[in-house]
Parts: C-alpha cells; structure tokens; sequence
C-alpha cells in the first residue's frame, strides 16, 4: 500500500511539473526604428588621449632603446620576442599590427609583417616621443585601431651641442651613443652614433 501511496504522489508531482512548464508565447513584437544619423570627426577639438614624452624626460631615463623607454614609461604593452629579438608596440589590446608607429611623420613598418622593432631604435637619437591612444589619432592614414606612436628626431641646432648615453651590463655587454650638432660655416651639422656589444 505505501508503494502504491508512493509511486501515486510521484505521479501527481510530476503531472504538475509538466503542466508547469506549458506557458503561453510571451514573445513581444517591436515596431522598427530607423536611425539615421552620421559623425564626422575634423579638426583640433576631437577627442584624442596623448602621452606626450618630452626631452627631459628621455634624458632622464635609463634607456638603452625606445622600446625600453616606452616600456618603463608608458602605458603601451611592448611584447619582446626573447631578449634580443623583435620588441613591438601594442596599444588598447590590439597588436602591432593596429598599432602605427611614425618617425618624424613618416610611418614606419616592415614591408613582410606590419611591424616596427623598437629595440632597434637608439633612445639617444629622439628629442621627443608621443602615444595616441585610439584611432581618432591616425592622420591620413587607417588601420591603427589601438593608436600610434610619434617619434620626433634630434634636430641640428644653431649653437655646439652634445648628448651622450652609456651603459654597462652583466657579461661585459656595453652599449653608448652620442649626437653631437654644431654649425659649420652657416650649416648646422649633426652626428649621431649608437654601439653596442
């Protein structure tokens, strides 16, 4: 008798159950809506994160490279292929690729891969380094959806001047550089070297 009082309510449950899951359509059918609308973004008034590194502060820091520099001070993800090999920028999450880099407005890219090895370029040879955060930076140019960097070189002045950098590491490596600019007769001349072991 219990077993039958048992199997009884299990039916009963169950019936309720699925009873339960019956449910009218609750789907709710929108009008449309058309939107039609457009933005153009000119001029100096938009909207664009910069990083400005000014020459302070690239004499200040310990860099070797404009990838070491960047790395230490910027929010700009340097992926490095081992020590030695291709260091390239990444900005917002998107890969070098979407990441343009320009020296003295002119960008730069390998003609295989996109990419700019910035452990290639002397820290000693810049006068100044930005980072545009966004594609609301690109001037002229498309594809740079994480942003850009901007590398300006040092230009020749009109008086004698001198820059040097060096550095000593673990296993005898030895790095220097120097830009040295000076007017001869009416041309200003400029000299720049970068060694490394």
């Amino acid at each position: 008798m219990r077993r039958i009082k048992g199997i009884l309510l299990i039916a009963i449950l169950t019936a309720e159950i699925a009873v339960a899951q019956v449910r009218e359509d609750s789907t709710v059918t929108l009008p449309e809506i058309v939107v039609i609308d457009s933005l153009t973004v000119e001029g100096p008034d938009r909207a664009i994160r910069l990083r400005f590194f000014g020459p302070e502060r690239l004499r200040t820091r310990d860099a070797e490279s404009i990838a070491d520099f960047l790395s230490n001070e910027s929010f700009l993800l340097i992926r490095r292929a081992g020590f030695s090999g291709l260091a390239s920028a990444s900005l917002r999450g998107f890969g070098s690729l979407h990441t343009h880099v320009y020296l003295d407005g002119i960008l730069l890219a390998d003609p295989q891969t996109g990419q700019v090895d910035l452990s290639t370029l002397p820290a000693v040879f810049f006068e100044s380094v930005s980072v545009g955060h966004g594609g609301a930076d690109v001037e002229g140019g498309h594809g740079a959806l994480g942003g850009s960097v901007r590398l300006e070189t040092v230009r020749p002045g009109g008086r004698p001047s001198l820059r040097l950098l060096g550095s000593a590491g673990a296993f005898g490596a030895l790095q220097g550089g120097f830009v040295a600019s000076r007017p001869v007769k009416g041309v200003r001349t400029l000299l720049a070297a970068n060694l490394s072991s």
